[in-house]
């Protein structure tokens, strides 16, 4: 079992594209196996993962099992939702679950600091000093997700550029990151500070670390691709780096054509195989299946 984030405080760097067409092709390698895939939104502009499925989430969000006013179970039946959508004409995808966002995420993180606030102040006014035991935004996070780790084999946070509250959160419920990029300055200059902020919360006791770096909307003809190239790989991501996803009409376009990622619009473009790759690299590193990828 393994959690993974997409993450990056760059916009525009493919995060939900890349989560989404990750999601996909884990779930394509583990249901044979008998395994299942969830793809978290915790983007409170919402449903990004599930409208690039061509899904309608309708009143589902996270954070109902995040405010905790309702028991897991009940919380996990009514807002995870299955991304296959073969018996209605779409694409089929056995194995692959969503679990949207709203703006209702928002009031649900206002609650949880609020909530760990009153508790904090009970424990204080009792007397009690063992502050490390004390709870956090984060312990109530990873306790409230934590259930969901015993239905998925797989779990996909598709987080926003800005994670303010949730960022211990997330990187004390992840065992890894996954980190799209521009080959650009200021998306370059942006990765780079994400990366310093995952260092400092492991020097807080998290395990989180940048697994992958992944190249997006890359075009191999500019002198700056290669040059950004080469700075990532000075500054020790070589290893980690899967093949550039190239800049492409067909990525953006495939959600609009029914709601498909590149892996089902055009499984034999450079970009549906370049992430292909980044899926392999996964598979291979959880234990997961045979390589797809030639």
């Amino acid at each position: 079992m393994a959690i993974l984030s997409v993450e990056n405080r760059a916009g525009g760097v493919a995060k939900t594209t890349t989560a989404t067409v990750l999601g996909l092709g884990l779930a394509r390698k583990l249901v044979p196996l008998g395994g299942k895939v969830l793809i978290i939104d915790l983007d409170p502009q919402g449903d990004s993962a599930a409208t690039m499925f061509g899904l309608r989430p309708g009143p589902r969000c996270v954070s109902r099992l995040l405010d905790g006013q309702i028991d897991i179970r009940t919380a996990v039946r009514q807002n995870v939702m299955s991304a296959d959508r073969e018996a209605e004409g779409g694409p089929s995808r056995p194995g692959l679950y969503v679990l949207p966002a709203s703006d209702r995420l928002v009031e649900a993180k206002t609650s949880m600091v609020e909530e760990v606030g009153r508790e904090v102040q009970r424990l204080l006014g009792s007397g009690r000093t063992d502050y490390h035991h004390f709870p956090t935004i984060a312990s109530l996070f990873v306790q409230r997700l934590s259930p969901l780790t015993k239905i998925f084999d797989f779990i996909i946070l598709d987080c926003p550029p800005t994670l303010d509250a949730f960022q211990q959160a997330v990187h004390s419920f992840a065992d890894a990151a996954i980190v799209p990029t521009q080959l650009d300055f200021k998306s370059a200059r942006a990765t780079f500070k994400h990366a310093q902020g995952i260092i400092a919360d492991q020097q807080n006791g998290i395990d989180c670390h940048v697994a992958y770096l992944v190249p997006v909307m890359v075009d191999p003809r500019l002198n700056l691709t290669q040059a950004m190239m080469e700075r990532f790989q000075k500054e020790g991501y070589a290893r980690r780096m899967s093949l550039p996803i190239p800049r492409s009409v067909r990525v953006s376009e495939a959600p609009a054509r029914g709601g498909q990622t590149i892996l089902e619009y055009e499984p034999t473009h450079p970009a549906a195989l370049a992430y292909q790759q980044l899926i392999d690299m996964v598979a291979a590193d959880y234990s997961i299946g045979e390589p797809a990828y030639v």
